[in-house]
């Protein structure tokens, strides 16, 4: 019976969701206490998302504010 049915499961980025929830990201990691006077950002270039902190920890937290953000866009 599987072989009966099948389909193709795409998804497509919306490019104005992207752009607030990363805009969205970029207001946490400025405005969270844990995150003040680290030199963390985050950054979307072209189809990149670049994410910068001074330790290995950080770049995880603020990767997992991203993650956070663009599930909360949809």
């Amino acid at each position: 019976m599987a072989a009966d049915s099948s389909f193709d499961v795409t998804s497509k980025i919306d490019r104005m969701d992207l752009d607030n929830a990363i805009n969205q990201a970029i207001l946490v990691i400025d405005t969270r206490f844990d995150f003040k006077n680290t030199g963390s950002k985050i950054e979307l270039e072209g189809e990149k998302i670049l994410i910068e902190a001074d330790t290995e920890e950080r770049a995880k937290a603020a990767l997992d504010v991203v993650k956070g953000t663009c599930a909360k866009m949809n």
